[in-house]
């Protein structure tokens, strides 16, 4: 396992693994060690943030007791452009698209590296999306790849979704016009809720939805 420790300034990066050998095991305990055989307790554990490990050393790590928090960083662009999205997408739904995809990855992120950190950047050019990336690893990261593949299998799903929460937000026959701030209203309700941990974050999507504005990058 890769992580940083984030305490000194600036951050140290080290090599640990899981060892009973060390003075400060007890009773074949395995305690984390870097590559200098210096254990790690669980104070300074708090300050570590993995950025490369196996799907077997989290679990081992997390089985002795010492919790992984990732110190990954993902950017994922999304695409304010209705072409992406398929089929008679409009603009304006492309941003009710976003909003969803958004609220779905922020959730897969959270869930399968605890930790990690995201950016999301609108992209409004009808083509040459950016590939997602992360730092440390870059675009060819396994973790990249994993992300992708998520994204992959899931991104007809959000267009549909986003496209029934529209019409049902529009209602029929239409009562809102193209980029009414009422577009997509459920869509941005669920990014508040998810927001809510971060209060500033919550206040600024529900304030700037009853303007109208986009979401927030």
């Amino acid at each position: 396992m890769r992580a940083i420790f984030t305490f000194p300034d600036p951050p140290t990066e080290h090599e640990l693994h899981l060892s009973c050998e060390s003075s400060a095991s007890s009773y074949g305990q395995p305690v984390p060690v870097n590559e200098a055989g210096e254990a790690i307790d669980l104070v300074s554990w708090a300050f570590y943030r993995t950025t490369e490990a196996t799907d077997e050393e989290v679990e081992a790590f997390e089985a002795a007791g010492y919790p992984v928090r990732w110190g990954l960083t993902f950017t994922v662009h999304l695409p304010h452009v209705g072409s992406y999205w398929g089929g008679e997408c409009d603009n304006a739904t492309a941003e009710c698209c976003c909003v969803v995809a958004e609220v779905a990855i922020r959730r897969f992120i959270d869930a399968t590296w605890p930790g990690a950190t995201y950016r999301f950047l609108p992209w409004r050019m009808d083509g040459g999306l950016p590939p997602l990336s992360v730092e440390p690893g870059g675009r060819d990261s396994a973790y990249v790849g994993r992300l992708d593949l998520f994204v992959e299998q899931h991104w007809t799903e959000w267009a549909a979704e986003a496209a029934a929460e529209v019409d049902a937000d529009l209602g029929d026959p239409p009562t809102h016009g193209p980029g009414d701030p009422q577009r997509g209203a459920k869509a941005w309700a669920r990014m508040a809720a998810y927001c809510e941990r971060d209060l500033a974050l919550a206040l600024f999507v529900a304030t700037n939805h009853r303007k109208g504005r986009r979401t927030p990058t």
